[in-house]
This record gives structure tokens, C-alpha cells and sequence, in this order.
């Protein structure tokens, strides 16, 4: 099982074509129950997502073989005077308190450029001395761009590293990323599998601002009719079935929209499909963050029929 379950949901009202809100905690223990039941063993949380660890500390504690991944706290938003290796090792202790664990799977810097920066070296060293102490099996961090991803994996010695990946981003395969760290020994965890949410749009109802999507999806849609695969399953099987990828991060709100996913995931397994004609060289499309501001009023659409909707 490759598919690792995103909680920023838990703990916040999180993602542009999120309508449902930050789910209820009865439900994300649902969630966690039927996820452990279809053979997920990976949760990932950070410090920055609202509530996200106390729930799952509260909702989690019988799921005592959850490799649970939480992130460090962006740096560059503290304003206290306390040393980086203060704050690193202050906030994992907390997030194990709130966790209601004693060690942790994985640590990851939120954002690169924390390790990118001037006091690389001493969030590094903080990381490394928590490992050291078994407080937690592997260190790492979360990048956006192959840029960062290089650097830091030539940099430091990462057992961990999360990345953007779909049908249409492909950048850190093309760019041999995903392959690099596979022979490092990096284990690869993706976020963004539907692209948070574009790669399931209706080509035929694009919000304004899109409309350079317009003909890649419906080159997407026309090659998983040909496939005689939904487009969920065309763009979930697309990540899956990268070798170099140890595990997909996806969010979801309810049981159902999990059932949906695993339902997908099974009509994929075993693609070997060459899609690489899908990759989209033009950034302002495959980079959310360069979106238009105000999508995340515009953007609503039913999951059920094939849009899921947050794809952490």
C-alpha cells in the first residue's frame, strides 16, 4: 500500500476545492479506521496544521503501528529569541505530547529554505540529535522545486523527502530527481496527486484564469477513455506506479471519499502506461502557488464524480 493519508484536513479548513471544511473528529476517526483496515500505515501532520496532532493523538491511539510524520515549525515566521535547535527540539517534543507517542517515524523542515538558509547546518544538527536519541526513525524535509531537492539531497544526508507530483508536474522526474534519490536510499513521499484538484476539472467549466488547462485536460480525459480508466484512477496510477515513489500523500474528508480513492487506486494497479506526453512544461499551471488569488472561491466541484478534493 503506497497511499499515505495527508491530515491537514484534521485540523484545518484546508484546500481550494475543499467545500466540506475541516472534518469533524468523529469523522477522521472513521477515516483512520477504515484507512488501517485497507493497509495504510503512513500519517502525515505537521505543527502548522491548526489542531491536526491533538486530534490525531486523541483518535490514533490504538493504531500503535502508525508511522506518523509531523514537520518542524517555518523558522523564518519565529519571533522569539530562542536558538533554531531550541525551537526544533521544543516543538517535536510537543507535537509527541500531543501525539501521544514517545517516538516518531519521521521529522521533515517544513520549508526548504530553512535548510536552505544561514542556520541550515544547526536545524540539521538539531534533527540529527533527535534521531540520535531514537526520538525519531528519519529525518528530512518537504520541497517544492527540483532546484531545492537537489541541493539539500547533496547537502545533507536525507532519509526522507517530500515532493510535488502528478500527471501534468512531472518535474522531478524529468529532471531525474525521483531517480537520484532512489539510488541514495531516500525514501520519496508526493503530495498534490490531482494537481489539488485541477487534473479532475471539468475542461468544459474552468474557473477564469484557467484556461491554459483547457487542452491538456481534455488530452488527459481522452487518454483515460482510452485507457478505460476514470480520470481518478488515470491521475492516482500515474503517481502509484513510479518505482522511485515510496508513498502518495492524499487528504480526504470523509470515509467515502477514501473509499473512492482505494476503489481507484485497485482499477490502476499494474499501470505501465508511458504517459509522459501528459507533463506540462508551463509552470504558472503546475505551480499553485502561482494561481490566481481568489480560486479558492471560485473552485467547487462534486467529488463523486471523479474530483477529488484535497490532495494535501
Amino acid at each position: 500500500m503506497k497511499i499515505g493519508l495527508g491530515t491537514v484536513q484534521f485540523g484545518l479548513d484546508y484546500g481550494v476545492s475543499n467545500v466540506a471544511g475541516k472534518v469533524p473528529e468523529a469523522e477522521a476517526a472513521s477515516i483512520l479506521t477504515h484507512a488501517e483496515a485497507a493497509g495504510i500505515d503512513t500519517l502525515d501532520t505537521s505543527t502548522g496544521y491548526g489542531d491536526a496532532e491533538e486530534v490525531l493523538g486523541r483518535i490514533s491511539t490504538a493504531w500503535d503501528s502508525a508511522k506518523i510524520v509531523t514537520k518542524t515549525p517555518v523558522l523564518r515566521q519565529m519571533t522569539d529569541a530562542s536558538s533554531v535547535t531550541d525551537v526544533i527540539t521544543t516543538t517535536f517534543e510537543r507535537s509527541l505530547n500531543r501525539l501521544g507517542r514517545s517516538t516518531l517515524y519521521g521529522l521533515m523542515v517544513h520549508l526548504a529554505e530553512d535548510l536552505l538558509g544561514p542556520d541550515g547546518d544547526e536545524v540539521w544538527s538539531a534533527m540529527q540529535g533527535l534521531k540520535d536519541t531514537g526520538k525519531v526513525a528519519k529525518i528530512g524535509t518537504s520541497c517544492y522545486t527540483t532546484g531545492e531537492a537537489r541541493t539539500l539531497a547533496d547537502r545533507y544526508p536525507l532519509d526522507l523527502i517530500q515532493v510535488p507530483f502528478n500527471l501534468f508536474d512531472q518535474r522531478m522526474l524529468t529532471d531525474g530527481m525521483l531517480a537520484y534519490c532512489m539510488d541514495k536510499g531516500v525514501e520519496v513521499h508526493t503530495r498534490s496527486a490531482f494537481l489539488q484538484g485541477l487534473l479532475l476539472m471539468d475542461p468544459d467549466n474552468m474557473p477564469d484564469g484557467f484556461s491554459s488547462a483547457e487542452r491538456p485536460l481534455r488530452a488527459f480525459r481522452a487518454k483515460a477513455e482510452a485507457m478505460e480508466l476514470s480520470p481518478l484512477a488515470l491521475a492516482l496510477g500515474s503517481v502509484l506506479s513510479r518505482p522511485e515513489i515510496d508513498r502518495v500523500i492524499l487528504g480526504v474528508t470523509n470515509v467515502s471519499e477514501l473509499e473512492e480513492i482505494l476503489v481507484a487506486a485497485e482499477a490502476a494497479h499494474g499501470l505501465t502506461a508511458d504517459l509522459s506526453d501528459m507533463a506540462q512544461s508551463n509552470e504558472a499551471l503546475i505551480t499553485p502557488s502561482m494561481w490566481p488569488p481568489d480560486t479558492s472561491e471560485k473552485w467547487s466541484f462534486n467529488y463523486s464524480k471523479g474530483a477529488s478534493q484535497n490532495d494535501a
